[in-house]
């Protein structure tokens, strides 16, 4: 292991983060037939109707400790999101 030194640095942001829409009443009946929380999660779907968000606000927050070439990031989300979205924020 490395020992860390430098600043410290932190960030706190907010992103809408776009959904896809449900492919079909088919997902619905899949979630319903399971059962437990996925019932529940088709029934409040149900509800929603037209009303389904189309982005999920997401708070993200960083940190760095150090200076290029040597920084260290810690990168942490309010939701858990998929590594694609991981690698736009090393972008």
């Amino acid at each position: 292991m490395d020992d860390l030194s430098g600043p410290l640095d932190a960030w706190l942001a907010s992103v809408e983060l776009p959904l896809q829409p449900l492919p079909s009443g088919e997902v619905l009946d899949q979630a319903r037939a399971a059962g437990g929380v996925y019932a529940r999660w088709a029934n409040y779907m149900d509800s929603l109707a037209d009303a389904i968000p189309e982005t999920l606000p997401t708070e993200l927050q960083a940190l760095r400790v150090g200076l290029h070439p040597s920084e260290w990031y810690l990168v942490a989300s309010s939701h858990e999101i998929s590594t694609d979205f991981g690698n736009m924020i090393r972008k």
